[in-house]
């Protein structure tokens, strides 16, 4: 997660319009899509994974995959509770 608890290997970025983590691609962010135009792809990491569209190394398939696409047991994928979190 980064400072504003946004999880940028699921492609969530902090939107200070919005006051929000949201993925640019779902949600209108003005200040998200001026940066997007300029460096689009711009954050690839040490495996050349580009996080801001949801992509993170899996080491047991050695390939960048996003979690909810393909099953990866080093990444896990955070799930709202079941019930909304209430018992």
């Amino acid at each position: 997660r980064d400072g504003h608890g946004c999880i940028p290997s699921a492609g969530y970025s902090w939107c200070p319009e919005l006051k929000a983590c949201v993925r640019p691609w779902e949600a209108a962010c003005p200040s998200l899509a001026e940066a997007s135009e300029v460096s689009l792809g711009g954050d690839r990491d040490d495996h050349g994974c580009v996080p801001s569209a949801g992509y993170a190394w899996c080491p047991e398939l050695e390939a960048c995959v996003r979690p909810w696409e393909a099953a990866c047991p080093s990444l896990v994928l955070l799930r709202p509770p079941r019930g909304g979190g209430r018992r």
